[in-house]
């Protein structure tokens, strides 16, 4: 946004929006913070790579250079004599364990066992003068006399690298690198990474403006070699989304996986995403002066939904239109035979009988099924809207869209077979089939369906054409599209940045009557 980039440089900020506290760093640049849910919360250690880390605490930050890079762990224990020094490597050069605490920098001793408080303070500091050494092992004696026995807090965080290891008891620390990369094996991030111990594991969060973020964020969600006009309504899109959700966590702002956005740091960027967040920077989608929530999905088959029919609330820019711009939408198919079918009817509270057939009988836009009958020997039953999805539950997954057609799988067959009781079986060729009424009176069935019940089951005849045919003892259901369905359509982005469409073209025609700026 142009606010942001008007923002005095040096100065740090927040201002409070709907969406929750936006933080900004020195030089006026929105800051968020993302939690690496997917590799690097609630683990028991955390390693960086990085040969040269500065590594700040609440008392300040130190700088280090670590041929094998830096393994980070949850710290506890109990430690005797404590001793104050200036400096990490003074504490070091005293052969205890260095801790940094309340105290500054101090060098424990054993596991509560308390030593002679002078000798050790004469032994750990060498003194330029008799006085400066009589005054250090006055300060010591009084220190190791007033805690004998010290415990780490939960919060305390082990430092391992070349030099040794010391411990910041107070956690969180935080990380950063003059590279400007921080790698964490699995992945790399920009920015900083802070990492809290809490209850024997670590939690990580990547600290980093927006536009930094939005790097790792779009060519996780799209393809890179996609159109650049789809690649800035994706990097809109995002942008929105996350300014819209700031404090969407507890402790961070967002996640790094599709509960919030699928962000992937470092690792996943390329220089055409890079460059649509670049050439977006700081534009977002408006509804009544206000960012908008920018769900966004794969792709709808054909028709997009309302957030009312599928969440249950009416939001005046997320509502549901047609979308003939999609290109390679991802195409599903499911089979059901027809006793699956009578189960799930079961297994929702009605019963049909045998089912005999399944129709849509209501569409929106040709594409969208509104309502699906499913019939039976015993009556029929109606499943409409958002429930067609999850009735047709197979394998514990809903239907991925509502644009489908209804197929049989089995070929129709035109003859009846019947055994006779030497076994062989005698075909009995049947074209029609019809009622004689009491009176005489001859009518041909060519309308409903015919049911021979047998001691195996039922086979259900079905007119076709004044013929009669077994009908299928399935059916396919073979639909197209990917997602929730609400808001922006990415292949459907991509299909129309590919008929020369531009992306504020794009967003307001998935998201209605919103301002792009």
């Amino acid at each position: 946004m142009k606010l942001f980039k008007k923002l005095t440089a040096f100065v740090l900020c927040g201002v409070m929006t709907a969406g929750g506290l936006f933080i900004y760093n020195s030089y006026g640049e929105q800051t968020l913070r993302v939690g690496l849910e997917r590799y690097y919360m609630d683990v028991s250690s955390v390693h960086t790579s990085n040969s040269s880390l500065n590594i700040a605490y609440s008392g300040g930050s130190i700088d280090l250079d670590s041929s094998s890079g830096f393994t980070f762990e949850p710290a506890g224990g109990s430690f005797g004599e404590r001793t104050g020094f200036k400096t990490l490597d003074e504490a070091l050069s005293a052969g205890g364990q260095a801790v940094y605490d309340e105290q500054g920098w101090c060098s424990y001793n054993g596991t509560g066992t308390v030593s002679s408080a002078s000798e050790t303070a004469k032994e750990q500091l060498a003194s330029d003068t008799e006085e400066d050494a009589a005054e250090i092992t006055t300060e010591q004696i009084n220190n190791s006399s007033a805690v004998s026995s010290y415990t780490l807090s939960d919060k305390a965080v082990r430092i391992s690298y070349d030099g040794g290891s010391f411990i910041i008891n107070y956690s969180p620390v935080t990380l950063s690198s003059s590279s400007g990369v921080i790698d964490l094996g699995e992945m790399s991030y920009r920015g900083k990474i802070e990492i809290t111990s809490s209850g024997g594991l670590l939690d990580t969060v990547n600290i980093l403006t927006m536009d930094q973020y939005l790097y790792g964020v779009v060519p996780s969600e799209v393809y890179a070699e996609w159109p650049d006009e789809a690649l800035k309504a994706q990097a809109v899109a995002a942008r929105t989304y996350a300014q819209y959700h700031i404090g969407k966590h507890s402790g961070y702002d967002l996640c790094d996986h599709t509960h919030c956005q699928q962000y992937s740091g470092y690792t996943k960027e390329e220089a055409s995403t890079n460059r649509a967040v670049d050439e977006t920077s700081g534009v977002i989608a408006y509804y009544n002066g206000k960012p908008i929530n920018s769900v966004y999905y794969d792709c709808d088959g054909g028709y997009t939904l309302s957030a009312e029919e599928v969440w249950g609330s009416d939001i005046p820019y997320l509502q549901s239109t047609p979308d003939p711009y999609e290109l390679n939408a991802r195409k599903w198919e499911r089979t059901f035979t027809l006793s699956e079918i009578g189960a799930l009817v079961k297994a929702n509270g009605s019963d049909v009988g045998n089912v005999t057939n399944v129709s849509i009988t209501k569409k929106r836009g040709d594409i969208l099924a509104e309502e699906v009958v499913i019939t039976g020997t015993k009556g029929s039953i109606d499943i409409k809207g958002q429930d067609i999805k999850t009735f047709f539950r197979q394998d514990e997954e809903n239907l991925w869209s509502r644009c489908f057609t209804i197929s049989g799988s089995s070929a129709p067959a035109n003859n009846i077979y019947v055994e006779a009781s030497d076994g062989n079986a005698k075909e009995l060729g049947v074209n029609v089939v019809s009622a004689v009424s009491s009176g005489g009176e001859v009518t041909v069935l060519d309308d409903i369906n015919l049911v021979l019940r047998g001691k195996n089951g039922d086979v259900v005849l079905s007119p076709d054409g004044g013929r009669v045919t077994e009908a299928a003892d399935s059916i396919v259901i073979s639909g197209a599209g990917w997602g929730h369905g609400v808001g922006m359509s990415q292949c459907g982005a991509y299909g129309m940045a590919s008929q020369g469409y531009n992306y504020k073209d794009i967003l307001k025609y998935y998201y209605k009557g919103i301002e792009v700026k």
